[in-house]
């Protein structure tokens, strides 16, 4: 877990993920294992990041989304599945 990243309450994070500095994870977040996510990140409430995925950085996962591809840097994405509705 990087420098000033925030993790909040409910949420659940399995075995080997790696997330990156000034990362927040809102409330009811579950991360299957396996992940990655990158720096300056944004996971909004009740969002599932299914295993072995990487989430670039500078994302914002919208609530509530299921995560079941890789996310490129530098976007937002919402949807169950999650897909790309904007480039920052």
């Amino acid at each position: 877990m990087g420098k000033g990243s925030l993790i909040n309450k409910t949420s659940v994070i399995v075995n080997d993920a790696i997330i990156g500095n000034f990362v927040e994870i809102s409330p009811a977040v579950q991360i299957l294992g396996s992940c990655t996510i990158g720096n300056d990140t944004h996971i909004c409430a009740s969002t599932t990041i299914l295993p072995k995925i990487t989430i670039g950085s500078n994302i914002i996962v919208a609530a509530g989304a299921i995560v079941t591809k890789n996310i490129p840097n530098i976007c937002m994405v919402a949807g169950v599945p999650a897909v790309i509705k904007k480039y920052f």
